[in-house]
């Protein structure tokens, strides 16, 4: 679990400093920019999907809300979503993981600007990283990317009248 804490957090500084990079080229500080988990009035909707090999293993909804002219997020903001599936995966062709082991999904807001935002995305044993990537989430349009072989991640903007549900409860694969 150590190599994947390091790599979380190598992860986590590299998407630092290229979110305070991003940010200082591409945002004006009247605008703000797009956070997760904000809580605004009113808030866009959105949902994420992960999936593996065709079927959802977590789905969450949350509000994407811009930040004021400072930037600051919250500790809810820059908080790891976190779920477990179950091994017996291959990953990026070479990552075999055994059916009795656990792998962690993490999933993290790495940068963010003006016109969108980037989230990391990670699969992990306690013994290893298996695959390490990054989506980038557009606040008005369907956006998908394909990870790794049958690895997709989906977000969509949801109608106004929809609120946040906890619905990140999907069975495990």
């Amino acid at each position: 679990m150590k190599v994947v804490r390091y790599c979380l957090l190598t992860a986590l500084f590299s998407l630092t400093l290229a979110s305070n990079s991003f940010s200082q080229i591409s945002s004006r500080p009247e605008v703000g920019q797009w956070v997760w988990f904000g809580n605004c009035i009113p808030a866009n909707m959105m949902e994420i999907d992960v999936l593996l090999d065709g079927k959802t293993i977590y789905r969450k909804q949350f509000s994407l809300c811009r930040t004021g002219p400072d930037g600051t997020l919250t500790e809810k903001q820059q908080r790891i979503r976190a779920f477990h599936i179950s091994g017996g995966h291959t990953l990026q062709g070479v990552f075999h993981t055994k059916a009795t082991e656990q792998i962690e999904g993490n999933i993290w807001m790495g940068a963010a600007s003006e016109n969108d935002l980037v989230l990391g995305v990670s699969f992990a044993t306690k013994r290893q990283v298996l695959l390490n990537a990054l989506h980038i989430l557009k606040p008005h349009q369907p956006t998908e990317s394909e990870l790794d072989s049958g690895v997709l991640v989906r977000t969509f903007p949801l109608p106004q009248n929809v609120k946040a549900k906890n619905n990140n409860n999907i069975e495990p694969q």
